[in-house]
This record gives structure tokens, sequence and C-alpha cells, in this order.
């Protein structure tokens, strides 16, 4: 599936800037794990729960359950710091069971506790949406720069119907945020508005970050 960087609107949803990633370098030890082995803490939300069954690795994953069209189905953390200015990968790995619903991961710059808002106005993010018709263990990542002016960013674990009745869960586990160097590809303006299958992804340009090289050195 595909990860994005956009900028939330409060008109919508408008892509704000590509990275294309051709290698990239690890910087170290991960910035933060969270494996849901203990209790929860510092996440929010409704519908979630952490089990001692199906986890990935270790003996507990948390579990996100989709069962109401009224509402929007997510465990939500805390804001997690981060340094400003620096580039950084999230890795999540997901098992989607008996779902329709639409499976995801988004990472949303902070500032504080608060959701950071640039000049321009809106949020930034990235979000990688999960495969929901395999029930496999499955890795999403995303890629982001770390805003000038943000500190850190919140993670989302969603599993929405958006307004339709549906049922089902999904299971995270093994979360690594981790500081990567990522070169960039600047985009033409003809890249970024053709899209002749229709599918929200500008053609002559891969946004997926599975196959991300990540090899040792230091930090920068």
């Amino acid at each position: 599936m595909v990860s994005r960087l956009g900028n939330q609107m409060k008109s919508g949803m408008a892509l704000l800037w590509i990275v294309l990633v051709v290698a990239g370098r690890d910087t170290g030890a991960a910035d933060f794990t969270e494996d849901f082995e203990g209790l929860p803490v510092g996440w929010l939300g409704i519908g979630f729960d952490v089990i001692a069954e199906a986890a990935r690795s270790g003996d507990r994953c948390l579990r996100v359950r989709d069962e109401s069209k009224e509402r929007y189905e997510q465990a939500q953390s805390l804001a997690i710091p981060l340094e400003t200015g620096r580039e950084y990968l999230v890795s999540v790995w997901c098992r989607p069971v008996q779902t329709t619903s639409t499976i995801r991961f988004t990472a949303i710059q902070t500032v504080g506790t608060a959701l950071f808002e640039p000049a321009g106005g809106g949020i930034l993010f990235v979000q990688h949406h999960f495969d929901a018709q395999n029930q496999e263990w499955q890795r999403g990542t995303a890629a982001f720069h770390l805003a000038q002016g943000a500190d850190g960013i919140r993670l989302d674990l969603e599993a929405a119907a958006f307004g339709k009745q549906n049922t089902g869960e999904a299971f995270f586990d093994d979360i690594e945020i981790r500081e990567v160097v990522l070169p960039k590809i600047p985009l033409t303006d003809a890249a970024l508005e053709a899209d002749s299958d229709a599918d929200g992804i500008p053609d002559g340009w891969d946004s997926t970050l599975d196959r991300i090289t990540l090899e040792p050195g230091g930090r920068r």
C-alpha cells in the first residue's frame, strides 16, 4: 500500500510535498519503540485494548475494533518528542481480521501536546493504509521531515468504516520510529498533476517506503 505526506486543511486534504526514497541511511538506535508488553501508558481513544494473544512478537499486542458506524475507533498516543529538522521513518506492524474497514496509521506533527499548525494552516501528517483483505502481519512505513516549530508527533492507529455499518478488528505491534537520512528528488508541476489512473498517486513516482534501504551510519 502507499504512504502519503500531506497537509490536512479545514476544507479537505491537500498534498503538501513529496519525498521519493531511493536510499536511506540509518543514523543509530530507534528514537521510539512500543511493543505493548506492558500497560499502554500514554494511549487514549476508543475501541482499543491490549490483549494477551495474537501478538506478532512477545506476548501482547494492541487491538482496535470497529463496531459502529457512528464513531471513529482509534488508539491515539500522547505526543512523542523528536528533534526538529530531522528526518524519521515510522514502522508499524498490523494484522487486519475479518474487516473491510479502513485500517491505517497516521503520524501527525505536534508542538508540545497540541497538533502543529504551520503558518499556511492545516496540520502536517504522514499516513499508511494497510491491506484490509490481507489477514497476515504486514509492515507499514512512512517517512517525514519534522518541520521547524514542531517538536514531535502523535500516532493514531485506526480502524473505521467512515459512516458505514461494519465490524472487524486489527492488531498492531512492534512500532518503531527511527531517524534516517532520505535523499529528496524534486518533482515538476507536470509530474504532480499527471494521474492517469485516478488513484490519487501522481504518475511517474512511487511513494511506497517498504523497500527503503537502511545502512548503519553516525548522526549528522
